[in-house]
């Protein structure tokens, strides 16, 4: 079952508060009350948490919201909460997706 879908302008999640009593999917086209959302446990599991956030990075650039910190702040700290976490846990070559078999053997620098 998909927990995320991505329609037109809008990023749709599938209540995971409801399950499995009742299928509810809300529409979000709003980053605010996406981070909202993610809080809430509506969309649950580091995949699933991690897309709905990209999504919600995606709305956030797209809304024309200025940023007052700039881009190499940015990149610093987001760099600085990636590493605090375990490398079991990061999406990079040393964990998640990248460190798989399949992703291992399509690029012979991994692993």
């Amino acid at each position: 079952m998909d927990a995320i879908r991505w329609q037109g302008d809008s990023l749709a999640l599938l209540d995971q508060t409801k399950l499995p009593v009742e299928e509810v999917w809300e529409d979000y086209t709003d980053y605010r009350k996406v981070a909202d959302a993610i809080r809430r446990l509506v969309v649950r599991g580091a995949p699933a948490i991690g897309v709905a956030a990209a999504f919600s990075s995606a709305q956030l650039a797209l809304s024309g919201v200025m940023c007052l910190v700039p881009f190499d702040q940015v990149v610093h700290a987001m760099s600085e909460v990636g590493h605090a976490l375990p490398a079991s846990l990061r999406e990079t070559a040393r964990g998640g997706l990248a460190a798989t078999p399949a992703a291992c053997a399509a690029c012979g620098a991994c692993g």
